[in-house]
């Protein structure tokens, strides 16, 4: 073999090389921005939420006295025919929120669709408490 052959074989070798490395370089950037962005939208979203429910919270202790001493857990009714309490169940609708302050044995029902509070029930057994 000549010297120009051998030549022109390692330049499309290396040729070859650097196209894979720089295509691998691509497909690694694109990977590490498309987590990165659906890992930053999760945290928006939960972050949304957590905003919304602190909100629901003020817009409630303006007409009712809440506890100060923790923060509550709202939970939206997803099925009520999935509650076990069935004094609970009575009171509730789908999309009804509930503000369970666990401490103090209390859940608020409040329906978004009236803006009112349905009911402030007061809670014996941890067990009582819906299942997120």
């Amino acid at each position: 073999m000549s010297d120009e052959t051998i030549s022109t074989k390692n330049k499309i070798t290396q040729y070859v090389v650097t196209h894979k490395l720089n295509v691998t370089l691509l497909f690694v950037t694109i990977v590490a921005v498309s987590a990165s962005l659906f890992f930053y939208l999760q945290y928006s979203a939960v972050q949304g939420k957590t905003q919304a429910d602190q909100q629901l919270v003020e817009r409630i202790s303006q007409n009712v006295q809440l506890p100060t001493d923790e923060t509550p857990i709202v939970v939206t009714v997803a099925s009520k025919t999935k509650l076990t309490n069935k004094q609970l169940a009575k009171k509730v609708h789908d999309g009804d929120k509930l503000i369970i302050y666990s401490a103090n044995r209390r859940i608020i029902v409040f329906r978004p669709s009236t803006e009112k509070i349905v009911d402030i029930l007061s809670f014996n057994n941890i067990a009582d408490l819906p299942k997120k």
